[in-house]
């Protein structure tokens, strides 16, 4: 059949061009294989295809056995509701394969239907796909109905499933979602599982997330992450390529936790806008603390959504865990925004229920039923166990009367598990004693390679014990990296695997577990770091530290790209911990690399006392080892810690750092470190010819080397100093391509910083169109990345681009913005970058004694910091100053300040302040009519401006030279200076939008209406 016509039988559409399947205008789940395999069904109607035709037309026969197949075809009888007693659809040919029996009719793919929802909720649960019979909790039920009413009003609900294991949490979960009859309904079930620490950041809903994206119809989701949740989708690499990884990468630069939060909620809350959405996460007391805080957030958001979330968890191992969620639900719930439903047992006539439907030839229900409930108290696990148990011993029809008179009840749940255990065949209790260290779910694979046997034997047990009930259920199929495809199964309750986990010794468990980590890093080579925490923790159980240590470093580097820093710090501390039981020759190297690792989190988090606690700490271990590198190591980190809060101790250090690489005799090492110090006193301190050899020494060797951590470090201080010597050009292009560095290595700081350096360097140029362009790609990252630093910056350089125009007011607004934001913040730069462009605001606004009282704030900012203060900032700050005193009359201060812009712009030579400190001092002099003065400061001010390209100087140095010739009497070279003026600030407009208001500022100066006169 052709593949570009969709198929149709009975309600469904089968559109094989974009792997969906519809039934009427809701999609059908479907993973990729069972997809594959309806369609080759629906394909040959009424043919019969043998099994291994299927497998060799499906799967390619990749080490697939025909339990796969059996599975593959229970789901899909599963989606489509066909009865393999009486089927419409497939029927089983028995000993030989299957056929497709229903009518097929071809139609073509360009016909249009109405789309469903993107995560929809057919085939995801019925009453058949559970053994156990269903019974009571019928007010439970209503209650819950109740509450998906509302949220079908798009008011949100979260609600709290909170009970002891086994009280029926997810039974009654799937009870509700029996019950839920809507057409448009979608759901998403995600899980907690147990692992080394909180566990991985989001990891519950990435994964279901991921495995929906896989499903048939996941395109669609795909598109839809592409859009909403860009830094979610970067986080699913078995759903993108290589190269849209890489172009997403782009995107999600300088994403931050709080973007990664924001974006979560914001996705659910449009995937609930048109139709009802039901999102499940199961055993929250093993969450990680960053799918606590979204639920916390879905539930404080007050935008209309058709949301229902439901969330389970057991109140007894949250109290022993000090997890966040007990205190996440009383906030919630003391602002009515949350509802617990807390689980109890069930009632005696609810048991007689049970009874009766799940042994229906059995007599003595009522007598049982009083008993069972008198001895369980009606907690269903341990009820329907019980019950189980009785029917193996054949008690279960005994007579009434005399029921449970000499009647041995275990006594606890734990015995009860037991005897059933025992009772199972040797090969099928040792498989289960084996599954039981991989946790809640397993593939077949793995368990084949653990337990012994070959993969065909291991499923066909596995599938046994999940079609009788007995303690599996089958969970679909895994597909591991080496080709192999087996069937995933997963004990029916979390009980049943603790049981059989505690009959191991505690030697047969350390032997399990340490194989099971070795099998799973093996089948999944290089994506082990994916499962990072699951391998740290068989390690660890397994005595394996080293390697659990290095898994553990593995997961906070997960974290970190997660955003997620706080479960970064506790697989670190966690890594710590078990760092201090190992020999004395491992031990040391790496707790200090352990305690630098996290010392970077943590300065990233700017919990900067934190940080240089471990810094210190990684010092003082590393000296008395006589790790001589990693102490020169930890004090640079921590140097950089102290660029932001204490100045003067960063180059203390930084100077302490460059003595320790010379005693290391590696020539490598020591051009480094005395690069990184070269460039910190640069930009802090003063020029000198030393620093500018070694600077460049290390920038040639990160050129050589093509080093991107190195490069890009180097690139960004080149730019600084392109910069200060007014080198807009160069800055320019040296910044451009330490932006693209930054990029590939993911260090968003520097992005920044690279970016900052275009933006100032285009407004000297007069490129304002583009300066203004950068600016809002700037702000737009940042403020889509939360990133306060960099939203407080970039709004300062759009200030200074207002202050420019004219447009004063507007400049104050944002520069009063920005000061407000910056009220939390520890960085001086920012901080004094911002007093000067306010204080210039003022100034042209003509609120003078504002503008000294900004200017006047700066110096105390200067005394903090020891007076190390960015170079480029500070001859902005005394050109500040000295127009103020200029507005003052004060003309010697006035000049006291000009003459210190020309000495501060002589080393680096910045001929941009040079010509402006000269053109105040003409200023100064024409006010004092020393016009014999003025012409010679004009004069250098002119000279100075033919060694570099800034027309924003330019234009003021030509006005002033007019004003200058004027009063002198020179008419026509006033006039020559003040059109030249003229035509470089029409050239400044002309590179700005037309749509741009603040062009229409500039258009609205003096100079500019004489020209066009």
């Amino acid at each position: 059949m052709d593949t570009h016509k969709q198929l149709i039988f009975g309600p469904f559409r089968l559109d094989a061009a974009n792997a969906v399947l519809w039934r009427g205008a809701e999609t059908v789940s479907l993973p990729p294989k069972v997809f594959a395999l309806l369609h080759y069904l629906a394909s040959n109607p009424g043919r019969l295809l043998t099994k291994d035709h299927l497998l060799d037309a499906v799967w390619r026969r990749r080490f697939v056995s025909e339990s796969v197949l059996k599975g593959c075809v229970n789901e899909l009888r599963k989606a489509l509701a066909d009865d393999p007693k009486s089927p419409i659809y497939i029927e089983t040919v028995a000993k030989h394969g299957y056929r497709f029996i229903a009518e097929v009719k071809q139609v073509d793919g360009a016909e249009t239907f109405v789309s469903g929802p993107l995560l929809p909720a057919t085939g995801t649960i019925s009453h058949g796909a559970c053994p156990m019979p269903w019974v009571g909790r019928r007010s439970e039920l209503a209650w819950l109905e109740a509450r998906f009413e509302r949220a079908c009003q798009g008011e949100r609900q979260i609600v709290f499933f909170t009970g002891e294991a086994g009280i029926g949490k997810t039974t009654l979960i799937d009870m509700f979602l029996s019950t839920v009859k809507h057409p448009h309904l979608g759901l998403l079930r995600a899980r907690c599982v147990e692992q080394c620490g909180a566990g991985e950041a989001f990891m519950p809903l990435l994964e279901a997330l991921e495995a929906r994206c896989r499903e048939s119809g996941g395109k669609r989701l795909i598109d839809h992450l592409r859009r909403c949740a860009p830094t979610w989708l970067m986080q699913m690499t078995s759903v993108l390529a290589a190269e849209e990884r890489e172009k997403l990468g782009d995107e999600v630069l300088g994403a931050t936790s709080g973007r990664m939060l924001r974006e979560a909620a914001e996705l659910i809350e449009s995937l609930s806008a048109e139709n009802p959405l039901i999102l499940v996460i199961d055993d929250l007391h093993w969450s990680d603390h960053a799918t606590v805080d979204l639920i916390s957030l879905l539930g404080r958001r007050n935008t209309p959504a058709q949301l229902f979330v439901i969330a389970t968890y057991r109140p007894v191992d949250v109290d022993l865990t000090r997890h966040p969620i007990k205190r996440i639900r009383q906030e919630l719930q003391a602002r009515s925004l949350c509802a617990e439903l807390r689980l109890s047992g069930l009632a005696e006539d609810e048991i007689k229920e049970y009874l009766a439907v799940r042994y229906p030839e059995e007599a003595g229900h009522e007598a049982l039923s009083s008993s069972l409930y008198r001895w369980t108290e009606g907690h269903p696990f341990f009820m329907v166990n019980l019950a189980a148990h009785l029917v193996d011993l054949g008690r279960l029809s005994a007579d009434a009367g005399h029921f449970g008179s000499n009647l041995t009840i275990p006594d606890n749940l734990l015995e009860m598990l037991d005897a059933q255990i025992d009772r199972l065949s040797d090969a099928e209790r040792h498989r289960l004693e084996v599954a039981s260290v991989f946790g809640e779910e397993w593939s077949a694979a793995l368990l084949a390679a653990v337990a012994g046997g070959d993969l065909a034997t291991v499923e066909g047990c596995c599938d046994e014990l999940s079609r009788r009930g007995q303690m599996l259920k089958s969970c679909g199929v895994d597909e591991w990296e080496e080709g192999v495809v087996a069937g995933r199964y997963g004990f029916r309750h979390s009980l049943y695997r603790e049981v059989l986990y505690r009959r191991l010794s505690p030697g047969r468990r350390m032997q399990l577990h340490r194989a099971t980590g070795e099998r799973l890093e093996r089948g999944y080579g290089e994506k082990s770091r994916f499962i990072a925490a699951e391998l740290a923790m068989h390690f660890e159980r397994g005595r394996l530290l080293s390697k659990a240590i290095a898994y553990l470093r593995s997961a906070a580097e997960n974290a970190v790209r997660r955003y997620a820093n706080r479960e970064a710090i506790g697989y670190l501390t966690h890594a710590l911990e078990l760092s201090d039981s190992l020999p004395e020759t491992e031990r040391h190297t790496l707790a200090i690399e352990l305690l630098i690792e996290r010392g970077a989190v943590k300065r990233s988090m700017n919990d900067s006392d934190a940080a240089v606690a471990d810094f210190s700490a990684a010092r003082e271990r590393a000296s008395g080892a006589g790790l001589q590198f990693l102490e020169l190591k930890a004090i640079v980190e921590e140097s950089r810690v102290h660029y932001w809060k204490d100045r003067p101790r960063c180059l203390a250090l930084m100077s302490e750092a460059v003595e320790r690489a010379k005693a290391l005799n590696d020539e490598m090492i020591e051009i480094r470190v005395r690069g990184s110090y070269a460039g910190w006193h640069l930009s802090l301190q003063d020029w000198s010819e030393h620093h500018i050899r070694d600077f460049q020494r290390a920038l040639d060797l990160a050129q050589t080397t093509r080093n991107p951590e190195l490069l890009h470090a180097s690139l960004t201080l080149h730019s600084s100093f392109e910069y200060a010597r007014a080198g807009y050009r160069s800055t320019i292009a040296v910044a451009e391509e330490g932006m693209a560095v930054a990029q590939t290595v993911g260090d968003a700081l520097r992005y920044m910083i690279c970016k900052a350096l275009c933006i100032r360097s285009l407004i000297y140029l007069g490129e304002w169109g583009e300066a203004r362009r950068h600016i809002d790609s700037g702000l737009q990252m940042a403020e889509k990345n939360d990133n306060v630093f960099a939203i407080i910056h970039f709004t300062l350089l759009l200030s200074w681009l207002h202050e420019q125009a004219f447009d004063y007011r507007g400049a104050l607004n944002l520069c009063q913005a920005a000061m407000e934001r910056m009220r939390d913040q520890r960085d001086l730069s920012n901080a004094f970058l911002g007093v000067i462009r306010l204080g210039w605001a003022h100034l042209g606004l003509r609120q003078n004694s504002e503008a000294f009282d900004s200017f006047r704030k700066g110096y105390h900012i200067l005394e903090a910091c020891q007076g190390l203060m960015d170079q480029y900032l500070m001859p902005l700050f005394h050109l500040g100053l000295g127009e103020y005193w200029f507005t003052q009359s004060e003309w010697k201060k006035a000049e006291e300040h000009a003459e210190k812009v020309c000495a501060l712009s002589a080393l680096p030579p910045d001929p941009t302040h040079r010509a402006l400190g000269h053109r105040l001092l003409a200023e100064t002099a024409i006010a004092r009519k020393e016009m014999d003065r003025a012409r010679t400061e004009i004069g250098h001010a002119l000279s100075w401006l033919g060694k570099t390209e800034a027309p924003v100087a330019a234009w003021r140095v030509y006005a002033t030279a007019a004003q200058v010739e004027s009063v002198c009497g020179n008419s026509q070279v006033a006039a020559t200076y003040r059109h030249r003026s003229a035509e470089i600030l029409g050239r400044v407009v002309q590179s700005m939008d037309k749509t741009d208001r603040l062009r229409q500022s500039l258009l609205e100066h003096p100079l500019l209406a004489d020209l066009a006169a």
